[in-house]
């Protein structure tokens, strides 16, 4: 069974209601985030029983991941281009930010995921795969 949070504010006119599907989930932002964007994703993650890190997350911080089959830490990198981007760099930029994730998150014993990923498990209420 799911608790629901009160409602959460996305902008003027719409509300979610969210099961904590984040629950003990640590998530670090990396890169490029439209700053409004990223808060409304922070409020959804915290409403979810998710925590935010603003300091990135250090090797060895995880701890064995053996034993536990969902890691609770992510590194999250944002598909959103901003609205100046050259459409030509796209796939540049959106592979180096995976890229960067990833590295990090292996570093850290973290799991790299995208903006879509949450906004995909928000929706479907559950935790979506991980596997592109």
């Amino acid at each position: 069974m799911f608790l629901i949070h009160p409602a959460v504010f996305i902008d003027k006119f719409y509300y979610v209601q969210q099961p904590n599907i984040f629950e003990g989930f640590k998530f670090y932002f990396m890169g490029d985030f439209i700053p409004s964007y990223k808060g409304y994703i922070q409020d959804l993650l915290v409403a979810g029983g998710g925590t935010i890190l603003h300091r990135k997350p250090i090797s060895g911080a995880q701890g064995t991941l053996l034993l536990d089959s969902k890691p609770p830490t992510f590194i999250m990198y944002s598909l959103e281009m901003p609205d100046k981007c050259d459409p030509s760099k796209k796939n540049m930029i959106l592979n180096r930010r995976q890229s960067d994730a990833e590295a990090l998150a292996s570093s850290t014993g973290a799991k790299a995921v995208s903006n879509k990923w949450v906004l995909n498990s928000i929706a479907a209420c559950k935790l979506q795969s991980l596997a592109q």
